[in-house]
């Protein structure tokens, strides 16, 4: 008879919750946790981290970091309550194969399944095989560098097609922008509104076009006008036109 498996703790799951982010981001513990010490966050200061308890706890040995510092670690990466941080630029760049980033699908799916996600390319980069894009909500900002084996899982979790990705003018920021950390979210987010406005403006634009023409098309068949007929008639009454402003 098996023994049932017991239910994960609280603990477990803000366990699996940030080594999801740390494979999301890319970057060892060891490299994170420089950057946890160097930051001039007051929390940093004054809750300390030690690289042999945090990676232990990271294997599953349990009480080897108190609550206190397993949310200071969740926080310094962009977690808040087991979510993503609203309000600020987070920065991905998964070295993992996409076989491998297969594990986490469900917490990307749960981060990304309440909002209207939009995805902006900004770059490529072709020495690493890179597509770089910005993930774009109503309340987060991701910029995600990855090959296109990990963004064919990624795009699914997310809810986007490829057809969706649009491109960012060539005049706005570029990649490098992107890689000064830190960010102004809410410059970046009210740009990226600015651009899809002007995008939804030029598409309902196209689209009153086409739907005159449209209407034109189907006035000529009530009227019992035919193609040629009108295009005689357009043509006729242009060169009446010109003729008469020539004469004057």
């Amino acid at each position: 008879m098996t023994t049932p498996k017991p239910e994960p703790t609280l603990e477990d799951i803000r366990r699996e919750t940030i080594k999801t982010l740390l494979d999301l981001k890319g970057q060892s513990v060891m490299d994170l946790l420089f950057h946890y010490v160097a930051s001039a966050n007051q929390q940093t200061k004054t809750i300390k981290l030690d690289y042999g308890n945090l990676s232990a706890w990271l294997r599953g040995t349990p009480r080897r970091l108190s609550e206190q510092k397993q949310l200071a670690f969740a926080s310094f990466l962009g977690l808040r309550e087991d979510q993503l941080q609203k309000g600020v630029v987070h920065s991905w760049q998964p070295t993992l194969s996409a076989f491998a980033l297969q594990k986490h699908v469900e917490t990307i799916k749960c981060w990304f399944g309440h909002e209207p996600v939009m995805l902006w390319e900004i770059g490529q980069r072709p020495e690493q095989q890179q597509t770089v894009r910005i993930v774009h909500m109503k309340e987060h900002l991701v910029r995600i560098s990855a090959v296109d084996s990990v963004w064919a899982l990624l795009l699914p979790a997310m809810g986007v097609q490829e057809s969706d990705i649009r491109v960012l003018p060539k005049d706005w920021y570029g990649d490098d922008h992107w890689l000064n950390q830190p960010l102004d979210f809410d410059e970046v987010n009210a740009t990226l509104l600015s651009i899809g406005r002007q995008e939804q403006i030029r598409g309902e634009t196209g689209q009153s076009k086409d739907a005159a023409w449209q209407q034109l098309i189907r006035d000529c068949d009530l009227a019992g006008v035919t193609p040629e007929e009108a295009r005689q008639r357009i043509f006729k009454s242009s060169r009446d036109r010109h003729s008469g402003l020539a004469s004057i």
